[in-house]
Formats: structure tokens, sequence, C-alpha cells
């Protein structure tokens, strides 16, 4: 994780918010001294720990849940939410077995907050829109190999690395572009 930063700081100097992932340790993750939040032009943003050490589907806990609804509670600006696995079906089914468990009780606890405006995740390698009342969820692609979208079974897809841009608009809205990389490259 050190070594992480010290690359990411070589070439930018910003707040940095970081969620575990499913290859994660909750131990070495949490003396890391990543931010779980931070601003950025009048918005929050606050990440989340959906990972449960050895699994590779995730969950939310009460804990995790009532901290999350707090900081919402606290804060009068526009918030997204930043954790590594899909709060809802994206519709791989391979994958929707492998989101946060208990996705249903992280989209009822942002939704109760008028600030919360977006769930970000990855894990799925592959880019998903969709919408939960007001909020925009989105996953963004792999900076690897991605994995094919729509499908039932296991299956890579031949598109390239990718990444989604996130423009925070000052209204609420986020605009979001999905970019990859040349395929000659």
């Amino acid at each position: 994780y050190a070594r992480f930063q010290a690359i990411v700081r070589e070439f930018v100097e910003c707040p940095l918010v970081a969620t575990p992932g499913n290859h994660d340790l909750s131990e070495p993750f949490a003396n890391a001294g990543f931010s779980s939040t931070a601003n950025a032009k009048g918005w929050h943003i606050i990440g989340v720990d959906t990972h449960v050490d050895g699994d590779v589907s995730g969950f939310v806990g009460d804990a995790e849940l009532d901290r999350l609804d707090r900081e919402l509670a606290s804060i009068s600006d526009h918030t997204l939410i930043i954790g590594h696995h899909p709060a809802a079906d994206i519709g791989t089914t391979w994958l929707d077995a492998h989101r946060i468990v208990n996705g249903e009780d992280l989209l009822a606890t942002l939704s109760k907050r008028h600030t919360a405006r977006g769930y970000l995740s990855g894990h799925v390698h592959q880019a998903y829109d969709g919408q939960y009342e007001r909020m925009k969820l989105m996953t963004t692609p792999s900076t690897c190999w991605q994995f094919k979208a729509l499908t039932t079974q296991f299956a890579i897809d031949e598109l390239p690395p990718g990444w989604r841009w996130l423009a925070l608009q000052a209204d609420g809205l986020i605009e979001t572009t999905v970019s990859r990389l040349d395929a000659k490259a």
C-alpha cells in the first residue's frame, strides 16, 4: 500500500480516498493510512467498506452503515459514495452473485439523505450506469482485463483496459464518461 501511495504521489497531489476490495485484508489495509473521506469543489466523497476478508462478495456491516448514516446526516454538500462492490445487480448474472449481499441496506441508508447523489464501485471489471431513486449508480471498467457485460457465465471481453472520468457539478449532477486505452497501444 505504501508503494502504491508513493507512485500515485509522483503524479498528483490531491485528496486520495481508498476502499478495500475482495483481494485486500482488513488489518494491513487499515494500517495503510488511507483516508475514507475527502472534500473537493463543494462535494463530499465518502468511502464505504464493502469487503469481507476471504470472500468475493461484499457486505456492509451495521457499524459501517451507522457510520455512513451519521456522516451523511452531518454534511450539507452533495456527496459521492465509493465502495468496491456494486450495491445492486448490473445485469451480468454471474457477477451479480458477488455484489454487496445486503446492498439494499446500503441503498436504503443512502436514499434517506438528499445529499447522496451517487454510488461508484469497481469489482466487476466493466462499465455500468444505472439509477436508484435520485442516485446515479456506476461501476468503472478495470485497468486490466474486462469481464463481458450481460452474460450468465464468466467471459472475458475484448474491450481494452479503461477507467471512468467523473465531473461533479455544483448543482449535484454527476457527468461521467468511460475512456479506454487505444487498442494499438
